[in-house]
C-alpha cells in the first residue's frame, strides 16, 4: 500500500470509526513499511486537501443556498474503505 492512499484510509476511517482508524495505523506500522508519523501525517494532509477542495467548490459556486448542502455531500461521500 503507498503511503497516500494509506492516509487517504487513515482520515476516512477516522470518521466513521476511530479505533478502526487506529487499528489500520498500528498495522501499517506493524510491518515496517511506515512510521506512525508518516501516516498521520498524510491523513491530516488528505483531510485537509479534501477540504480545500470543497471549500473552492462551494467559494465558486453559483447557488449559494446550496453550499451547505454541497458540504455535507462531500464529506458523505468520502469512502471508507474496507
Amino acid at each position: 500500500m503507498e503511503l497516500a492512499s494509506s492516509g487517504e484510509d487513515v482520515a476516512a476511517r477516522w470518521r466513521h470509526d476511530p479505533e478502526d482508524a487506529i487499528a489500520l495505523v498500528q498495522e501499517l506500522v506493524a510491518n515496517g513499511e511506515f512510521t506512525e508519523d508518516e501516516v498521520l501525517n498524510d491523513a491530516v494532509d488528505s483531510a485537509v486537501l479534501t477540504g480545500l477542495l470543497t471549500l473552492q467548490e462551494v467559494r465558486t459556486a453559483s447557488d449559494l443556498e446550496s453550499c451547505p448542502l454541497r458540504i455535507m455531500e462531500r464529506a458523505a461521500r468520502r469512502r471508507v474503505p474496507r
